[in-house]
């Protein structure tokens, strides 16, 4: 893949997530409201098969829903940023997001009703994508050798000697 393909497609990546951490810093009520309403749902459910820590009580998160929302959105964007710049790991910021949410925000299983059981497990489904992308992002990264680190077959040559 050319590298300009390659830096277009991760530019194209990279603009929802940028969008959307943007929105969590400057209105992270909308998504407080949300998060409340969803992770009390996923504490509910996995508490009896998980002993989780007192900081992650939903009266906790409540508390705190606007902060976290907003230091997300500054994780998302630095994650963004790194990937576009091919900053080596940097996509994994943006998949451990998409994991998260996809466990606590968008999980079917949590659901009652019928139809938002179909609207999470077509978003759930959406964010499987997206882990994807990033985590092929992440590989392309942390494959890439630096180029002062590559052997001429004279420097070899003049090593083996």
């Amino acid at each position: 893949m050319s590298s300009f393909s390659s830096f277009f497609g991760t530019l194209l990546f990279v603009t929802l997530f940028i969008l959307s951490g943007v929105q969590k810093i400057q209105q992270p009520k909308g998504f407080s409201v949300l998060l409340n309403e969803r992770y009390s749902l996923f504490h509910k459910w996995a508490s009896p098969h998980v002993t989780l820590p007192q900081q992650l009580s939903p009266a906790f998160i409540e508390t705190h829903a606007d902060l976290i929302n907003q230091i997300t959105g500054g994780v998302i964007i630095a994650g963004s940023l790194g990937a576009l710049i091919g900053v080596p790991g940097a996509s994994l910021l943006l998949t451990g997001f998409l994991v998260g949410c996809n466990l606590i925000i968008h999980n079917p299983l949590l659901t009652t009703k019928r139809e938002a059981y179909f609207h999470e497990l077509e978003q759930f489904i959406y964010n499987l994508g997206l882990i994807g992308i990033s985590l092929m992002l992440c590989c392309s990264t942390c494959s890439k050798k630096p180029e002062s680190g590559k052997k001429t077959s004279e420097t070899s040559s003049q090593n083996n000697r």
